[in-house]
């Protein structure tokens, strides 16, 4: 099986490139490892001396980033592994993807379960990762079928990206393009979860949009899903619509802070509520468009 890797990434070098260690260190290597970052300052120069890894440098945001990659990978690959920029991997990750593959012929993509996900709020260390993606492991191989996608770590067989593709509409971070592209994959076949690979997602902060613009997308994203593309159920928009903001809004204002406390996370709340609004307001008023968050400078 030819397996390809591909991984967006923008203002993120340092990060980017423990994860390529991490990729390197594979029992099982990748065939082909595809960078897609918006510039120069984005990646180390090193990683390009890395076996089988190529940088390319596209457009900014995460769907269009994701699909320039999909489009450069070889004629040979069988299976493209989607992986965010902060992972820390297990050194079998790949080769547990690939034979999970060689026996379920019937699922077309998973998303790999985290050991750990944004453990610490995004303050675990890689050293810390590493030591505890080294311990020992009963693994219990869950494996539970799902009708989208988590796109921190997710694979897909490279013959059904040939029909579907992220959502560029869904611009900057590209928030919820996993689900979505997910929902239309579930369509032609069977996606799950799967438990028997390991890795960290460690959710490092920065690099990406303001917290702001966030909670722009975390409303006007499930908006235009449900409302134009029809890719979310309504169960899932209202979980999302309501959800989201109600969490931002006992975290922004410190009701959370019973539980746990973590100022800097509050003031993070407090930022992304304000463009869950903001986003609200827009949609009343001028009608759902995704692409609007390019015109939101708050």
């Amino acid at each position: 099986m030819f397996i390809s890797v591909v991984i967006a990434s923008k203002g993120r070098a340092e990060v980017l490139n423990d994860t390529i260690e991490s990729l390197d260190a594979q029992t099982r290597r990748a065939d082909e490892v595809i960078v897609v970052v918006a510039s120069e300052q984005d990646y180390n120069k090193e990683i390009k001396q890395v076996s089988g890894v190529t940088v390319f440098l596209s457009s900014p945001g995460g769907s269009v980033q994701r699909n320039f990659g999909i489009e450069r990978t070889s004629k040979d690959s069988d299976l493209v592994v989607f992986l965010d920029d902060d992972v820390e991997l297990a050194a079998d990750y790949l080769l547990r993807i690939e034979n999970f593959f060689f026996c379920m012929t019937d699922v077309i993509a998973i998303s790999g379960v985290p050991l750990l996900d944004i453990p610490e709020d995004g303050r675990m260390s890689r050293n810390d990762a590493k030591k505890r993606l080294s311990e020992p492991k009963n693994f219990k191989v869950n494996v539970s079928f799902r009708d989208d996608l988590y796109g921190c770590n997710m694979a897909v067989r490279r013959s059904f990206l040939d029909f579907e593709r992220f959502d560029e509409s869904l611009v900057g971070y590209s928030y919820l393009e996993d689900v979505d592209l997910g929902r239309r994959l579930n369509r032609r076949g069977l996606i799950c979860d799967y438990g028997g690979n390991s890795l960290i997602h460690l959710g490092v902060p920065g690099g990406r949009i303001s917290q702001r613009r966030l909670g722009y997308a975390q409303i006007m994203n499930p908006l235009y899903l449900y409302f134009t593309k029809r890719s979310l159920d309504f169960n899932k928009l209202v979980y999302l619509t309501i959800k989201v903001p109600v969490g931002n809004i006992l975290g922004g204002f410190g009701i959370l802070s019973f539980f746990r406390s973590n100022p800097a996370l509050d003031s993070v709340r407090r930022e992304r509520l304000k463009g869950n609004i903001d986003a609200f307001i827009y949609a009343l008023k001028r009608g759902v468009d995704p692409k609007s968050i390019l015109s939101y400078k708050k």
